[in-house]
């Protein structure tokens, strides 16, 4: 799916940390068509009136799914609804302004106030590290925005002590193994969340002047928002 909305080569994201950190074993939500109907079955979400879309006590399922005017979002919310309508969960669609989804909590931001069922949007990792400084404020319990402290960004609520402990041990240790380890812990917290599915790793482009730089040594430039200027040290110019 993400080669044929995005392009050739995309690659998918097994989770929001970055992918040489993980597990080989690390799980993953798999496309079930029958898995999921099993589970809707069994929660009590039943087609009851033959209308194509599941219901309970007389409310439909339906979900109101969020996301900016970008239009690869755009596309991938249609072939989700198309998904979703196979299980029988109706979805409604909003492509909204970045400047309303991304609001802040006091200026009723979508993602802020956790006003939505689906979103679509990016969230930059940190490729370089197993440790992130600013997880705390996107899915710590410290992060949830409220009107008493609306300055988290962690609007869909995610909230989980061990989780949250494991942040403050991985910072300061020391050991690589063991970092990596309380890491790996964490991470898979973060997938038990069931918050959370990768979509595809959002390609940066960048363009440099060949008249002036050798291309090849700058090729592996950085990311989106880390390492800018990633082995500098090497990138020379046109002599």
């Amino acid at each position: 799916l993400a080669e044929q909305l995005v392009g050739p080569g995309v690659q998918l994201a097994r989770s929001w940390f970055s992918d040489p950190f993980l597990p080989e074993d690390f799980p993953y939500l798999e496309y079930n068509v029958d898995g999921a109907n099993a589970l809707l079955d069994e929660a009590g979400w039943v087609d009851s009136n033959n209308n194509g879309t599941r219901d309970m006590d007389g409310e439909e399922l339906i979900l109101r799914f969020y996301t900016t005017t970008r239009q690869v979002r755009m596309d991938y919310q249609v072939v989700i609804q198309e998904q979703l309508a196979e299980v029988g969960i109706g979805t409604q669609l909003f492509p909204v302004p970045a400047t309303i989804l991304f609001a802040d909590f006091l200026e009723r931001g979508i993602l802020q106030t956790g006003d939505f069922d689906l979103a679509i949007f990016a969230l930059s990792a940190n490729p370089l590290s197993p440790f992130a400084s600013f997880v705390p404020d996107w899915f710590g319990c410290d992060g949830i925005p409220t009107a008493e402290d609306p300055d988290g960004n962690n609007g869909w609520g995610f909230c989980d002590e061990r989780f949250d402990e494991l942040q403050e041990l991985i910072g300061p240790e020391t050991d690589p193994e063991l970092r990596l380890e309380l890491a790996q812990e964490q991470y898979l917290r973060m997938f038990e969340g069931q918050f959370w599915h990768g979509l595809y790793l959002r390609p940066t482009w960048y363009a440099l002047h060949a008249d002036f730089w050798e291309v090849g040594p700058a090729q592996e430039v950085g990311t989106l928002s880390a390492n800018w200027f990633n082995n500098i040290e090497y990138w020379a110019p046109i002599e």
